[in-house]
């Protein structure tokens, strides 16, 4: 895998390939496993918390056994990013807090494709579907367009597919942020 820096002509292959979700979802874990659904370290509870019962009452944080340490759920990350944007409204903000967004969108596209012979599938996308559907009003009550956030994580992973299938270090957040500001400002 390479670390470096995409020729202009490489940014433009790039940028022409990216933008599914789905798309990237298949590609990123055609040579991996995804996460389980259920677990200590599963999708639920990585994006959730433990014992979720709605976007007001879950548990902020779980314990990353790979990282010895606990880190903040997907849903609670969303939630700090609401109240920096709150604070000051700013594009880079709010790009911020739509890429957040973006990465429960990922988690809940990743259990549609890959978990639906689960037992459990369906309580799993109903969880999600109501953490989503919370954010989407939140975003609604500051004006923020929740199609733009599928828009972005599409970009995101799409990019990191992309660098995954092209030799180079799949996760280049400098990358992913310049291209979802420059598809966020519309250039």
């Amino acid at each position: 895998m390479v670390d470096q820096k995409l020729s202009g002509e490489e940014e433009i292959r790039l940028k022409q390939s990216i933008g599914n979700l789905e798309s990237a979802i298949e590609t990123i874990y055609a040579t991996r496993q995804p996460r389980n659904l259920f677990g200590e370290e599963g999708i639920l509870v990585r994006t959730l918390g433990f014992d979720y019962q709605g976007p007001t009452r879950f548990q902020a944080q779980y314990f990353d056994k790979r990282r010895n340490q606990s880190v903040d759920t997907e849903l609670s990350e969303v939630i700090e990013a609401l109240s920096v944007y709150d604070n000051n409204p700013s594009t880079d903000n709010e790009v911020e807090l739509l890429l957040e967004v973006g990465d429960i969108i990922f988690q809940r596209t990743v259990v549609n494709l890959r978990h639906k012979e689960n037992e459990k599938y369906t309580d799993a996308i109903d969880k999600l579907d109501s953490a989503l559907a919370y954010i989407k009003t939140e975003l609604d009550t500051r004006n923020i367009s929740f199609d733009k956030a599928e828009e972005l994580v599409g970009i995101k992973y799409g990019t990191r597919a992309w660098l995954g299938q092209n030799n180079y270090i799949p996760k280049n957040k400098t990358l992913e942020r310049k291209l979802c500001v420059e598809a966020y400002e519309g250039k």
